[in-house]
C-alpha cells in the first residue's frame, strides 16, 4: 500500500449537479492526476534488494532480489508464510502441535523520495508437545524466524 499525502477529492457527479455547465475537471485535479501518473522509483527504491537472513535454505530469496515497492508487502508476507509452513512440518515431524503462527511486516521510509515501503518481516511459530489429553501444563516452545530485511546498494 502506498501512503500519499492528503489531497482534495474531486466528485464529478457533484460538480455537474451544482454547476451543469462546468462539469470539466478543474486544472488543480488534472495536475494531481498527471503527477501521480508520472511517479517513478527513485534511485534508492530501484536499487533496494531483499534477502532472507535465516538459516533455512529451503525458502525463497536466498540471493538478493529486487521487488517493486508496490509488491513488497505481498512478496514478504508470502516468504514468511513459507517459513511458517516449514516450521509446521518440522513441528509435526517431532510430534509437536503448532498452537500459534504470527507474521510481522516491518516498514521504513525511503530517505530519498519519502515513500513508505515494507523493509522486511519476521515469522513466529509457537508449538508444544502433543499429548492425548491436551493438558494445559505443556510448556509452549517459541520459535522465532530470523529477520528478513531489505537493503539498498
Amino acid at each position: 500500500m502506498r501512503i500519499m499525502p492528503a489531497m482534495p477529492v474531486y466528485m464529478p457527479e457533484y460538480s455537474a449537479a451544482v454547476q451543469p455547465d462546468k462539469a470539466e475537471i478543474p486544472a488543480e485535479f488534472e495536475e494531481i492526476q498527471t503527477h501521480q501518473a508520472e511517479a517513478v522509483e527513485c534511485v534508492t527504491c530501484s536499487s533496494r534488494r531483499y534477502q532472507d537472513q535465516s538459516s533455512d535454505g529451503g525458502v525463497s530469496m536466498q540471493s538478493p532480489t529486487h521487488i517493486h515497492p508496490d509488491n513488497a508487502a505481498a512478496e514478504v508476507r508470502n516468504h514468511e508464510m513459507e517459513h511458517q509452513f516449514r516450521d509446521r512440518v518440522d513441528a509435526e515431524s517431532r510430534g509437536r502441535e503448532v498452537i500459534q503462527n504470527h507474521i510481522q511486516l516491518h516498514t521504513s521510509q525511503c530517505a530519498e523520495c519519502g515513500r513508505v515501503y515494507v523493509s522486511g518481516g519476521t515469522s513466529t511459530t509457537v508449538s508444544r508437545e502433543r499429548s492425548e489429553e491436551n493438558s494445559q501444563n505443556d510448556e509452549p516452545v517459541l520459535s522465532f524466524g530470523e529477520a528478513f530485511t531489505a537493503f539498498a546498494n
